[in-house]
């Protein structure tokens, strides 16, 4: 009897020290696991940053589009002006017009 004791109690260890390495094993995936979705929340948050930082870029280029196209309407504005102002000044071959009564 003592023998089939000993076996009873080898074979219990057996199984005990398997379900141990069972057990971590099962711990190293879920590590592996929880890396993992780290990674990927880790991601996904530079994946959002950077959509946001586009669309940031998106709204100064739209900014600057604005500002540009009033630059240009100012400048023709003021080269309507100028030409206006020239042509009041001057004839066609750059002489003055005769001013006061001819």
């Amino acid at each position: 009897m003592s023998n089939a004791l000993a076996v009873e109690a080898l074979l219990h260890l057996v199984r005990v020290m398997e379900a141990a390495e069972a057990a971590e094993r099962a711990h190293q995936e879920a590590r592996e696991a929880e890396l993992m979705a780290t990674t990927a929340w880790r991601g996904e948050k530079a994946r959002t940053a950077a959509a946001a930082a586009q669309e940031q870029v998106m709204s100064w280029q739209d900014e600057i589009g604005r500002a540009r196209a009033d630059v240009l309407w100012q400048l023709g504005q003021h080269n309507e002006d100028w030409s206006s102002w020239l042509r009041k000044h001057t004839s066609l071959d750059g002489v003055p017009p005769a001013s006061g009564a001819a």
